[in-house]
């Protein structure tokens, strides 16, 4: 049954699958759905420049259970991607899908750490589990010397120094917060230590349509201020980005024009 769910996967463009336990005893179908598409210039984290990953893994996985249930007649299952009490990361982990880095990212073998975890919690059917991977991180530290704010170090993570999550805050910004989000050159989200990772060098594009369709690389100012709040949720419906509304969008692009001029 493993295999037969492996090869189902991949008629989908889904390579990766690997299968653990969850703390509560439960089996977790794990897939990872990589979204990298290349060097592209913009002022958005590549994660967030396809329509809203949530829907496509959910869209994706329910295709899968699906599938799995016309191999077994008793199994059924919660969907989980991103928005979920489960520990994906972790359960990625133990299903033997990467190693993880000083960036706290996990790193597949194939796709780097550019991929989307999304989880099928199943019960009614007994599965082999896989084992995590004899693989570590290269340890050269990159990652923790490039961080724009300093949210990686020997101390763990910061994430008051995190610019991704400071990208996110509402309200406004300290100075030093501000310097934070500049530094990593996004209007939304941080990239800076996956495109530094040597991990991600060469990594393949992704091989799932929706990834690499109907892109939006940049966010400009003056479309953003020229919107209303119910606009810009309109316009930008379906956009991982779009739920915290344009504020947060706006003032962090006015914060380029106020330091750069």
């Amino acid at each position: 049954m493993k295999e037969k769910i492996r090869e189902f996967a991949k008629t989908l463009g889904i390579t990766e699958f690997g299968v653990a336990r969850t703390p509560n005893g439960k089996t977790a179908l794990v897939f990872l759905f990589p979204y990298y598409v290349g060097e592209r210039k913009g002022n958005i984290s590549l994660y967030a420049r396809s329509n809203d990953y949530h829907i496509t893994v959910k869209k994706y996985l329910m295709k899968i259970g699906e599938y799995i249930t016309t191999l077994a007649a008793d199994f059924t299952a919660e969907i989980y991607c991103d928005i979920n009490p489960l520990n994906e990361r972790e359960l990625a982990y133990r299903a033997g899908l990467g190693f993880y880095g000083k960036n706290r990212m996990l790193i597949n073998p194939a796709y780097g750490s550019y991929f989307f975890i999304g989880c099928i919690i199943a019960s009614g059917f007994d599965i082999p589990l896989d084992s995590p991977l004899d693989m570590s991180c290269l340890n050269c530290g990159v990652c923790i010397k490039e961080c724009p704010g300093g949210a990686l170090g020997k101390n763990g993570f910061d994430i008051s120094k995190c610019a991704s999550d400071l990208s996110q805050k509402k309200g406004g910004l300290s100075p030093g917060e501000e310097d934070i989000v500049l530094k990593s050159g996004l209007a939304w989200g941080c990239d800076k230590c996956q495109e530094v990772c040597p991990h991600n060098k060469d990594v393949p594009v992704t091989p799932i349509a929706e990834f690499k369709e109907n892109l939006i690389d940049f966010l400009p100012e003056e479309d953003i201020a020229s919107l209303s709040g119910r606009a810009f949720l309109r316009k930008y419906a379906g956009r991982a980005f779009s739920w915290r509304g344009k504020n947060v969008l706006l003032r962090n692009i006015n914060i380029y024009r106020k330091r750069k001029g």
